[in-house]
């Protein structure tokens, strides 16, 4: 399948195609709340082998890890970046950018620094970067939406001091304490939002130290 035809799939059925095929994210740390030029595609990590199992074996790509039929892991990088040379059989598209913006520059009793996700309805999709201890806020009722990094707290801690706002979240959980959030520091998570007559954000969850996937998630 030629990555234009995969991303075509992610959006008409993004939490089918993020089950059965590892999606990496690179965030666009200079574009702020807009539209945006990203670039899809494989990442070549071999030289091509025609006696492989798979087709992205055989062209050399990297493979989603673990999944029965081997299917191709995918990139999604900032245009800026160089993605067309860096990934193979690249795919150009204008998304939204939902930037990371650290915790330092917020105010718990203030509202909080989200974007409206209204700036992205000429996209298919809005897309921000992998979380590492961070929190996805969405404010669903008014369509408002942000990726907070925790910086002089722990993630555990923003996550719980967001809880308050009422807003539907994804932070990482209090070490040991499940339940107290949508995913652990073991775990490397990767939020996209789908724009299909209305905004879908799905988070894949997969394992930070092999890349299975163990879940995916509509927030």
């Amino acid at each position: 399948m030629s990555n234009q035809s995969s991303l075509n799939l992610l959006y008409q059925t993004p939490a089918r195609w993020l089950q059965s095929r590892l999606l990496t994210i690179a965030g666009d740390p200079l574009a702020g709340h807009a539209m945006t030029g990203y670039v899809f595609g494989s990442v070549a990590q071999a030289a091509p082998d025609p006696t492989a199992a798979t087709s992205a074996a055989k062209r050399g790509h990297r493979v989603t890890p673990g999944h029965i039929k081997g299917r191709a892991a995918r990139s999604l990088v900032p245009a800026i970046s160089g993605g067309m040379a860096m990934l193979a059989d690249p795919v150009a598209e204008q998304m939204g950018n939902i930037p990371m913006q650290y915790s330092t520059a917020i105010n718990f009793s203030q509202p909080l620094p989200l974007g409206p996700l209204a700036t992205f309805a000429a996209g298919r999709f809005a897309a921000t970067g992998k979380l590492s201890g961070c929190c996805i806020v969405w404010d669903k009722p008014n369509g408002l939406i942000g990726h907070i990094k925790p910086a002089g707290v722990s993630g555990a801690a923003l996550r719980a001091g967001l809880a308050a706002t009422g807003f539907t979240l994804f932070g990482v959980e209090t070490t040991g304490v499940v339940g107290s959030g949508e995913y652990t520091g073991f775990e490397a998570v990767n939020v996209i939002g789908v724009n299909a007559g209305g905004w879908n954000v799905y988070a894949q969850v997969a394992d930070a130290m092999t890349g299975h996937i163990l879940r995916v998630v509509t927030l």
